[in-house]
């Protein structure tokens, strides 16, 4: 397997943890898809390709999805790499 391909392996995988998780706080929450698009500052489809895992969020975006969710980072970035492992079989 070729780097590029790892890290593109990688990064889906990361993609992924992150959109399960935040889709997760989604379901918790009593928040809609147009109050998260108005907390996070982008539009409904956005969100829902994020939730999806169809984009990526970059660190601005996951710490508005915090703030709307009241998740501390730390707290949400340790559910990740759980999430990440998981997948990874690690």
């Amino acid at each position: 397997m070729s780097g590029v391909t790892e890290a593109n392996t990688t990064e889906a995988d990361y993609t992924a943890a992150i959109a399960a998780e935040l889709k997760a706080e989604k379901a918790a929450s009593a928040l809609t898809i147009d109050a998260l698009a108005e907390s996070t500052g982008i539009s409904s489809r956005q969100v829902v390709r994020i939730l999806r895992g169809e984009r990526t969020a970059n660190y601005s975006l996951i710490l508005a999805f915090c703030d709307a969710f009241k998740l501390d980072i730390s707290d949400f970035n340790r559910r990740v790499q759980d999430r990440y492992r998981k997948q990874r079989g690690e």
